[in-house]
């Protein structure tokens, strides 16, 4: 019987001759890192808007501002906007609460100006949606050349359900 230096099981000599080819294979390499987004994207349109040594979309490494240092003008990220929107309707809150206790009129309370809605998306000249930067880019030049286009829906009054056309 003879032992394997790398795993440390016994072998007869003809298995050993088999057994130790396989086991460096299985415990002295290193496997590569499959890389799911890379074998997904490979060959496929997505392949130009996605960078796949990272696994993140080209738009995310190219957009300004997406470091840890911004420049100060730029927009604020969206989650930003919706916390200071919390965060001034508390204040309000709190104001209304104060005044109350001290028998003021709330009528009479100045409060902050409320911060605008952060709504990036750029419309399609043709159907009226609206898209992200990249995606208007692509759907624009597409939808141009889409001759039955579906009509919109509006709501009925006072029903959840949608009339079509």
């Amino acid at each position: 019987m003879v032992q394997c230096h790398t795993c440390g099981r016994t072998f007869n000599q003809l298995a050993y001759g088999k057994h130790a080819k396989v086991c460096e294979k299985v415990f002295v390499k290193k496997r590569k890192a499959f890389n799911v987004a890379e074998a997904r994207v490979a060959g496929t349109e997505a392949a130009k808007f996605f960078d796949v040594k990272k696994g993140v979309p080209k738009s995310e490494l190219q957009r300004p501002g997406s470091g840890p240092a911004r420049a100060a003008g730029q927009k604020m990220s969206k989650w930003k906007m919706q916390s200071e929107q919390l965060r001034q309707a508390m204040r309000a809150n709190r104001m209304i609460a104060e005044a109350k206790e001290r028998g003021q009129d709330i009528r009479t309370l100045k409060f902050e100006a409320a911060a605008e809605e952060l709504d990036d998306r750029v419309p399609c000249p043709h159907c009226g949606r609206k898209f992200a930067q990249l995606t208007a880019e692509r759907h624009i030049p597409a939808c141009k050349n889409i001759k039955a286009k579906p009509t919109f829906q509006k709501a009925k009054a006072g029903t959840g359900a949608y009339s079509r056309r």
